[in-house]
């Protein structure tokens, strides 16, 4: 579950499944160019890692492609009443992977 702006500034919190008092804080600098994932026990922040904004495409590739691999796919019998295309999530892991290899397609 994500939470906004709670405990010093904004911040988008997800809490941990095993524990509610262990959480993750994302945070965006454009300024600096980086964004700030921080690992938090209670109130206390116990690591940080920068990711560069230019690295941050990468980033979320991975999370859709993990994100797209727990959608079922649709059965058979679903696709003869659809029309024929890619499923949504082979066109969501095809757009992320293009994304992380630096290749553009129109």
């Amino acid at each position: 579950m994500a939470e906004v702006g709670l405990l010093y500034g904004d911040r988008v919190w997800f809490t941990d499944a095993r524990s509610p008092f262990r959480r993750l804080a994302v945070s965006s600098h454009p300024e600096s160019g980086v964004v700030i994932l921080s690992l938090w026990t209670g109130d206390t922040c116990t690591g940080t890692f920068r990711v560069p904004i230019a690295d941050a495409a990468g980033l979320i590739a991975t999370l859709a492609d993990g994100m797209a691999q727990s959608v079922p796919r649709a059965s058979a019998q679903t696709l003869v009443a659809e029309p024929l295309r890619p499923a949504w999530r082979d066109r969501v892991s095809r757009y992320f992977t293009r994304i992380r290899g630096g290749v553009t397609q129109s």
